[in-house]
């Protein structure tokens, strides 16, 4: 006769990082499905579901690098940098299409610097890139005056890329189904390619590594560009929804992808992680977010549960990391 033992299936499933995560998400939306009736309407489910994606896109990359053993201060202020390009270009009439693709292109060359400064100089990540970070969030207000820049009667002019902003299937948004491919991808390459496991033996073990014949140095230049060129993208994707380059896009994005990789079982140390994990942390966050706003709570205390979503994020990983030892 079959026994089946629910003590060890449950003590293997509280061991995959993702499931208490899950199990989280889930209590907090029959939470706030129960205690506000605006919850589970359309409109908010949308717009829950586009903020993610916005941000789950750049957290693709952050997770990379984490993974990697660095991460990147500056995704946000090359989104910012990214949108105010695009309203600048625009504004010269060019192409919003070529528009986009220069953007892009920017946020590869942001990628690549980031990714030289760190794997050619041997300059630390943080250092790296909290100066890019002021960099491009300075550019920003450079070149915008900090005034926003408006693409004035691209809704009419260019509707197609209106349209990816703000368009979808039924009621999913464009951007989030950007998310769910480009998720679907990394993540099958995260466990099947060669390159990606590179990645992880990287941040598992820098010296490791290259003593097995792994160019390290390439994979963080490649995980760099990789996170600019994300970055790019949702800037292009950001300003087709919202019409405006604004000096401000994307301020604090960094701290809330990181922090949704860390509460989704990325350590801060390198060598774990996994795109479900990102995406089910960044959801979390963004419930929590949702549920102050419908609560009526002052929109400053999102910082704050913030913050300390990220302090018992890494508390979570420091724990995690010392069980890992012990066994």
């Amino acid at each position: 006769m079959l026994k089946i033992n629910f003590r060890s299936i449950t003590r293997r499933l509280l061991n995959v990082r993702e499931i208490p995560i899950f199990i989280m998400v889930l209590l907090v939306f029959i939470f706030l499905s129960y205690s506000s009736p605006a919850f589970l309407t359309v409109t908010n489910l949308r717009a829950l579901s586009v903020s993610m994606a916005t941000e789950g896109i750049i957290g693709l990359g952050m997770t990379a690098a984490l993974i990697s053993g660095c991460f990147d201060l500056s995704v946000g202020s090359v989104f910012g940098f990214c949108t105010v390009t695009v309203a600048v270009l625009y504004r010269m009439n060019i192409n919003i299409w070529v528009c986009c693709l220069i953007a892009i292109g920017f946020g590869c060359i942001a990628g690549f610097f980031n990714g030289m400064l760190i794997s050619r100089l041997r300059i630390n990540a943080f250092i790296s890139t909290l100066a890019t970070m002021s960099i491009f969030r300075g550019l920003c207000y450079i070149i915008t005056k900090a005034q926003p820049i408006p693409l004035t009667g691209y809704q009419t002019k260019d509707p197609a890329f209106h349209q990816l902003g703000n368009g979808g299937i039924g009621n999913v948004q464009y951007v989030v189904i950007v998310l769910f491919v480009l998720a679907v991808i990394m993540g099958i390459c995260m466990k099947k390619s060669e390159i990606f496991r590179k990645v992880y033996y990287t941040g598992s073990n820098e010296n490791a590594a290259k003593l097995s014949g792994i160019n390290t140095k390439n994979v963080i230049l490649g995980v760099f560009l990789l996170s600019g060129a994300l970055a790019g993208l949702v800037g292009t994707l950001f300003i087709a929804r919202f019409g405006t380059g604004q000096p401000t896009n994307g301020e604090g994005v960094e701290m809330n992808v990181i922090t949704a990789a860390i509460i989704g079982g990325t350590s801060l140390k390198g060598g774990s992680g996994t795109v479900v994990g990102t995406l089910l942390g960044l959801l979390l966050l963004k419930l929590i977010n949702t549920g102050l706003v419908l609560m009526s709570v002052p929109v400053y205390w999102q910082s704050f549960v913030s913050g300390v979503m990220l302090i018992i994020a890494v508390l979570l990983d420091v724990a995690a990391q010392r069980i890992n030892e012990k066994n």
